[in-house]
């Protein structure tokens, strides 16, 4: 047997301790396929190729390119959730629907956040599903382009007639928030971007906004690292621009000073000339929003130059791949992170924790826990709800206060906001320890 068949098997015996939840197949019969399974973007059941395309395992009733599936069942019925209906028939899948970049430059956070969620559904259809009823998730690949998202977003809507949407990213999120008014189906959109909830009534979110997490760091860089100038080196789509926002005033009237701002391209190749330019202000520090490859060439670059300075990042640091990149430009990096602990001792965490590395391989990540999370959420308000579809779904979500979930306690806020606790750790040697943990270039004190 090769390498893949093992890892196939592997989880299969898995997902049967677990309880008898449909095994998964081996993804995809390419060398392409292949390679995404060896580098962590383990595809799950009925998944789609790291690129996005359709393979005769994930391909839908309806035959459609783009659309894939991830139940506990073989079939499910992609009639299940009518217009304004509940079709309560038993046994019958409940399906909802997922817009996430699977592929291009943040597909490593989309096929992240797949497989959160497809552990969750492993997790659910194993127990009994929803009132008997399994779960089931239809993907597409919004590359995050927003003229894929809305196609994609239509098509689950009007073919799949699923009532809620999960979303990732925030250009894309933002753009699908006013669809999802108009058309009145949940958005479940983990992206940061704070004007996503603003206003919205079928908007939620689990994931931290960036108006938390950038104010968070703001006030550590001041008051726990001693940080008086900052310089901004913010990725150039919506989420970097409102961070780098949010950090320069908060920053500001905390008495501290922005003292120069770039941006990079998604896509960037090369960033010197940015990293030349903040330099010459002499900043402390550097606040650096980003995710995905560019992430990790900036912070690499950043070393190359030999650019002396503290580094700032928020999330998207954590990520083995950024990591691996980056090298020692994320050595001792301020990060704000939200309160998720993979060596929590809580029996849901360890759970999780344990599951996830069995089928995937690897260390689960935020992006993955906190769509485990949503996804979980999702079900128990399906549970509650009296009909299935987005206005059933909104008033039963909004209901749920106290819900344990790997990330700690979630309640939602009238906002569809959760409450979720944010703090500033250390990257040291892949690792996020406490602020104040030592590093090689300077000991804690005795």
């Amino acid at each position: 047997m090769n390498k893949r068949w093992w890892r196939w098997w592997a989880q299969a015996l898995v997902v049967a301790v677990l309880g008898g939840c449909v095994a998964q197949a081996p993804v995809g019969e390419t060398d392409k396929a292949a390679k995404a399974d060896r580098t962590g973007t383990a595809e799950s059941a009925k998944g789609t190729s790291p690129k996005g395309d359709e393979t005769k395992a994930d391909a839908t009733k309806d035959g459609e390119a783009g659309t894939t599936t991830a139940s506990g069942e073989a079939k499910a019925d992609a009639k299940v959730a009518r217009k304004g209906k509940d079709n309560i028939a038993r046994g019958k899948a409940i399906i909802v629907g997922a817009v996430f970049p699977l592929s291009a430059g943040a597909g490593r956070i989309g096929q992240m956040k797949r497989q959160g969620a497809d552990l969750a559904v492993g997790h659910l259809n194993a127990s009994g599903g929803i009132r008997g009823r399994p779960l089931q998730i239809n993907y597409v690949d919004s590359k995050n382009q927003i003229n894929e998202a809305k196609t994609g977003f239509d098509k689950l809507l009007d073919k799949d007639k699923v009532p809620l949407v999960f979303s990732a990213m925030s250009q894309v999120s933002l753009t699908l928030a006013g669809a999802a008014e108009r058309r009145k189906v949940v958005l479940y959109a983990n992206a940061s971007h704070p004007e996503l909830t603003r206003g919205a009534t079928f908007v939620f979110r689990n994931l931290p906004s960036t108006e938390k997490t950038a104010t968070a760091m703001a006030d550590a860089a001041l008051n726990k690292l001693s940080l008086r100038k900052v310089a901004v080196l913010a990725i150039n789509d919506e989420y970097g621009a409102d961070a780098a926002k949010t950090f320069t005033t908060a920053f500001g009237k905390l008495g501290g000073k922005v003292v120069a701002s770039e941006t990079f391209d998604r896509e960037a190749k090369d960033v010197r000339a940015q990293w030349t330019k903040l330099a010459e202000a002499r900043p402390d520090a550097y606040w650096v929003p980003g995710y995905g490859a560019a992430l990790g060439l900036v912070l690499k670059q950043k070393v190359e130059l030999k650019v002396p300075g503290t580094v700032l990042c928020d999330l998207g640091l954590v990520d083995a791949n950024v990591l691996k990149t980056a090298g020692a430009g994320a050595e001792t990096a301020a990060v704000v992170v939200p309160a998720f602990d993979p060596e929590s001792k809580e029996p849901v965490v360890r759970t999780f924790v344990r599951d996830f590395s069995q089928a995937y391989g690897e260390a689960p990540s935020f992006d993955a826990a906190f769509q485990y999370d949503a996804t979980m959420l999702v079900a128990e308000a399906c549970r509650r709800a009296k009909q299935l579809t987005g206005e059933g779904l909104r008033e039963a979500l909004a209901a749920i206060k106290g819900f344990q979930g790997v990330c700690g306690k979630l309640t939602f806020t009238k906002t569809g906001d959760a409450d979720a606790e944010v703090m500033v750790r250390r990257m040291v040697r892949g690792k996020l320890r406490p602020l104040d943990a030592p590093t090689e270039e300077q000991p804690k004190a005795k």
